[in-house]
């Protein structure tokens, strides 16, 4: 039987190690990114001089916004990690 016609194709299964680190550097910096963002309007939040009703509606919100913030950076912390253990196993798998 012959080739002939075709195109031979290998598959790649895996990741670029470097990129798979270049990603979880970059999610990590947003991720701080993001954190100091949310430090800072409490920051500010905390030094206006703002009370009643509304201030304590947006504390209650931003509280529990706070909340999702921190659990969604920890995720994503979690989920850096695990990129930069897929990205040592598939550079050792290579090896």
């Amino acid at each position: 039987m012959s080739n002939q016609g075709y195109q031979v194709v290998a598959t790649f299964h895996g990741a670029e190690v470097d990129d798979v680190r270049r990603i979880a550097r970059d999610i990590e910096r947003n991720v701080t990114e993001i954190s100091q963002l949310v430090r800072d309007i409490l920051g500010a939040y905390k030094e206006a001089q703002w009370t009643g009703a509304d201030s304590d509606d947006f504390a209650r919100q931003f509280s529990e916004f706070n909340g999702l913030m921190l659990r969604r950076t920890r995720a994503m912390g979690e989920a850096c990690r695990d990129l930069r253990q897929a990205a040592t196993r598939q550079e050792k798998t290579s090896k």
